[in-house]
């Protein structure tokens, strides 16, 4: 397989050179699929090859080194769409492996060599969601290189491999600041830290807050009854954690949604929490009554319209009994859900009242309903059920 892969990047005008070398190479199972990585003990220490990261000449009297960095960065980008038009690939996408080596032909630039995740799961046939993750992985391997991206300040993931490619066209780097002034206020940072509260009063159900903000949204089907009050009490200690850690410019959002046949939002969008926030979320959980049938999908569109309106990256923690016909018509379309979030990073957890009433119950799905619910989360990389806090 390896072979045939390095064929077809070398078709792609000696793409092939963008990447971890074949001889050095070998496929390796990971969580999720399968990765090009290095064999044990070898380390690439050449300055060939490999995508040439420069500074732009702000003067504008030598765009040479920029060009070639705009060059190799959009043709390995144009490789990989070369790639996910064959079966066998159409999942590909950039890992987050890579390799730093200096240039021999420009002492203050870079060449850096990438690895490829071939994906397990179908999450990463959606053109925009394949081109967020290759930007996401390109960029941070610009940030480990020393320099940070000056134009396009800004990717538009619904625009997919292509709009990826013309980002690259028109890539401008700088060299990362050496010195940064604001150490000089790490003593202050460092007594701020000492003094913070723990990390885990940004949990809901063992669930992690990976943002600022979030949405809680709340099955109040006739079968939620009997968990409506655990929920109560796991969002109490929740939004007194963000409280507690509010300040020093940080704020958090929120807003929970409820549904059953229909959905209903709480605050009507994401608000800031603070104390007035914090009782009227509170307040709306003690007034939920349980009845009805179950559309999650109201609730998703709902949330998508809300996040869209706040445009920041949002956590869902959802909370269903998972008997939900709309769930599985979801799976079907997903890159019409993903649309909805208009490029914006979300997260999205899941737990059902089998989970939340017994510690010991096995977070594996045991029936349909719930197997079509963790396939749904683990499309927008989350998890379902619970995450062990010990490990």
């Amino acid at each position: 397989m390896s072979a045939d892969l390095f064929k077809k990047l070398s078709e792609c005008g000696n793409a092939d050179q963008y990447f971890f070398p074949q001889e050095y190479t070998v496929w390796k199972s990971v969580r999720g699929g399968r990765k090009l990585m290095f064999r044990e003990g070898q380390v690439l220490k050449s300055g060939i090859g490999g995508v040439r990261l420069n500074e732009w000449d702000h003067t504008g009297n030598d765009p040479s080194l920029e060009e070639r960095c705009q060059y190799d960065v959009s043709r390995m980008v144009a490789s990989i769409q070369a790639l996910r038009q064959h079966e066998e690939y159409k999942n590909c996408i950039l890992s987050d492996d890579f390799t730093i080596t200096p240039q021999v032909e420009n002492a203050r630039g870079k060449r850096v060599k990438f690895g490829i995740l071939l994906p397990d799961r179908s999450a990463y046939c959606d053109d925009s969601y394949a081109a967020k993750k290759c930007h996401h992985h390109i960029v941070h391997a610009i940030h480990r290189s020393g320099f940070v991206v000056d134009e396009p300040q800004t990717f538009d993931a619904a625009t997919g491999m292509a709009g990826l490619k013309a980002w690259a066209e028109a890539l401008k780097l700088r060299r990362k600041r050496r010195w940064r002034p604001w150490l000089l206020l790490f003593p202050l940072f460092f007594l701020l830290y000492l003094f913070m509260p723990s990390c885990d009063a940004d949990r809901l159900f063992s669930f992690s807050l990976r943002s600022s903000s979030f949405i809680l949204i709340i099955d109040r089907s006739g079968s939620m009854s009997e968990v409506i009050d655990a929920v109560q009490q796991e969002l109490d200690g929740f939004l007194d954690g963000l409280m507690s850690r509010s300040g020093f410019r940080r704020s958090f959002y929120g807003n929970i949604i409820s549904y059953a046949g229909s959905a209903e939002s709480a605050l009507g969008g994401l608000e800031r929490i603070d104390q007035n926030t914090s009782r009227r979320l509170k307040q709306y959980l003690v007034g939920l009554h349980a009845g009805g049938d179950t559309y999650l999908i109201n609730a998703i569109e709902m949330a998508a319209r809300e996040i869209a309106e706040h445009g920041k990256p949002t956590t869902l923690f959802i909370v269903t009994d998972a008997k939900d016909e709309t769930i599985p018509r979801m799976l079907a379309e997903l890159p019409r859900i993903k649309s909805l979030f208009q490029g914006i990073d979300i997260d999205v957890n899941s737990i059902t009242p089998r989970i939340i009433n017994s510690a010991t119950e096995s977070v594996a799905p045991i029936n349909e309903e719930e197997t079509a619910l963790r396939d749904f989360t683990i499309a927008f990389e989350g998890t379902f059920g619970r995450i062990d806090q010990s490990k």
